[in-house]
């Protein structure tokens, strides 16, 4: 009975710890902090509020997180603008590029941004607020962008991307990066 007793203490002393450590290390995190929750306003509600004669848009709420994949890069003058063809994220952040797309957007960035940092293809979510949307053409069609003034961006690396199982084991330790 001694050693039943031994046994029960030294469980909660030491194997509870370090499980609790471990489940709390399995926590997911998301790569772009908010300090607030964002707008909930999607690109497919701005472009509804937007007509293609009058590119002012009734929506005005303020910061939004969206992403997608990358369309094209064109730098001008003091800002780059990235093309971007939204999809809805998951609870993660991460764009779901297997699930309807909400049409187009662009997100602009002060000064230049290597276009090789950004290229086609590649996903990303981006926190911005929202600017004036602009008038641009997809071929030969018209289209008017939602634009959003980039505050804080995150590339996706394959690895990311790829699906998880729902089970991981650990001990919720991260040495370096």
């Amino acid at each position: 009975m001694d050693m039943l007793r031994k046994f029960s203490m030294l469980s909660r002393v030491l194997i509870w710890p370090v499980l609790c450590a471990g489940l709390a290390g399995c926590a997911a995190t998301s790569p772009i902090n908010l300090e607030q929750p964002p707008s909930t306003i999607s690109v497919t509600d701005v472009r509804a509020s937007i007509t293609d004669s009058d590119t002012s848009s009734s929506v005005t709420e303020g910061d939004v997180l969206w992403g997608g994949t990358v369309l094209n890069v064109s730098n001008l003058a003091d800002s780059t603008q990235v093309e971007i063809m939204a999809h809805p994220l998951d609870h993660r952040q991460r764009p779901i590029t297997s699930r309807k797309a909400q049409g187009r957007f662009v997100a602009s960035f002060e000064g230049f941004v290597e276009p090789l940092t950004f290229p086609p293809g590649r996903v990303v979510t981006l926190l911005g607020s929202l600017r004036e949307p602009v008038r641009g053409t997809v071929g030969e069609a018209v289209y008017v962008y939602p634009v959003i003034a980039v505050i804080d961006s995150h590339l996706w690396t394959a690895q990311e991307l790829a699906p998880r199982s729902g089970v991981s084991f650990g001990i919720g330790i991260s040495l370096g990066n």
